[in-house]
């Protein structure tokens, strides 16, 4: 995992001393190094060379104060956009397309919390046929008889939940075939999730 990942891109403000001094580990010898207040998770994957000789140095040189964002490196290209949400519309479109395995960009441009649920069902499958088992399902409190395989499906993948705004990168390997793609964030006003009140779009995989 690349040291600064697309969830750690927002840290704002870090103060960041540069100082010299032995390395304590492997015998490298004296070497400049950066010490910054990090996020947690991303100060506990620096090497510890790293924090020695941030701290054994025998004199502050400078100071640097910067402010911006941090950037994922070596991203892996994406074939397209799934967008999640329209404002205060739970809906998912998709720009581009989906290959068998690859890289999607997911971005949040709803007003509250999604997630992209993606699961296998019948070739053929259509978003009619989603909606009219999720209200079925809804209505009798039941799984409906599951000619698409919704309720069935043993071949699933997602991403994690992203806020309003942000956008995260998403890879996966699947079989080709028909798929549909879902977010199982809750309703905050009535508790159903997204999904069963129309948030999910049929595509092909190929």
């Amino acid at each position: 995992m690349p040291l600064c990942s697309v969830r750690d891109r927002d840290w704002d403000l870090s103060s960041v001393s540069l100082r010299t001094g032995p390395l304590t580990s492997g015998g490298h010898g004296a070497r400049t190094v950066l010490s910054a207040r990090l996020p947690p998770r991303l100060n506990q994957r620096l090497p510890t060379w790293v924090s020695d000789a941030a701290t054994s140095g025998p004199a502050v040189v400078g100071t640097l104060r910067a402010r911006g964002r941090t950037v994922q490196e070596g991203a892996p290209d994406h074939s397209g956009t799934v967008s999640l949400g329209n404002g205060s519309t739970d809906t998912i479109t998709l720009s581009g397309y989906m290959p068998a395995k690859g890289t999607v960009r997911v971005r949040n441009n709803g007003d509250s919390v999604h997630l992209l649920a993606i699961s296998k069902v019948a070739d053929g499958a259509t978003d009619k046929e989603v909606s009219d088992e999720y209200m079925s399902f809804l209505t009798n409190g039941f799984p409906p008889p599951d000619p698409i395989g919704l309720f069935s499906s043993t071949i699933n993948t997602g991403s994690d939940a992203v806020s309003p705004g942000q956008a995260s990168l998403f890879s996966y390997n699947l079989p080709a075939g028909t798929y549909v793609l879902q977010c199982f964030v809750a309703d905050d006003s009535t508790g159903t999730p997204h999904a069963f009140m129309g948030m999910h779009l049929i595509v092909n995989i190929s």
